[in-house]
């Protein structure tokens, strides 16, 4: 029964998928958030570098559960469920997600047409980037995919969708 029910809302939310990329975004607007109920990983070490030195940039968490937010807004920072009405709003607009698994840390239904930004730490990559043939790569890149994986990842810090 909680399958149906999932899939039915699933199924009801997907045309809000389709209507986000239509809605105008905020280039300075930016929300972070992480797939745990804490204020972790690489989308908080972000957050806080991005709210101390370039103020100009609009940062906004949007937390899984309310103590999250409780704590976000006990330190001066601007946080709001992911479910509530300022947290869906700022979901839509916003120009940039940055997220440590996947759009769903955030809001995967408002996501759409917001540049999104992974900091995860690099399962996606090789999940998804390494999985060409070699000949594949050569042909695109004039590289083999061995020498792709010893050159250029470590350079790569954010994965960028």
């Amino acid at each position: 029964m909680i399958h149906k029910l999932k899939f039915f809302c699933k199924f009801l939310l997907h045309p809000l998928y389709l209507f986000a990329k239509i809605i105008p975004r905020d280039d300075n607007k930016w929300l972070f958030g992480t797939h745990c109920t804490s204020f972790s990983g690489n989308s908080k070490y972000l957050f806080l570098k991005l709210t101390v030195e370039h103020p100009e940039i609009n940062a906004i968490w949007i937390a899984n559960c309310k103590e999250e937010e409780r704590k976000l807004r006990s330190l001066g920072f601007r946080s709001y469920l992911w479910y509530t009405p300022k947290g869906i709003y700022h979901s839509f607009t916003a120009g940039i997600y940055c997220y440590t698994a996947n759009p769903t840390d955030i809001n995967r239904y408002a996501s759409n047409g917001a540049f999104r930004v992974y900091l995860g730490h690099g399962i996606g990559i090789k999940k998804t980037k390494w999985r060409k043939s070699e000949s594949d790569w050569i042909k695109e890149h004039g590289l083999s995919c061995k020498h792709v994986n010893t050159s250029f990842r470590a350079k790569i810090e954010l994965f960028c969708i």
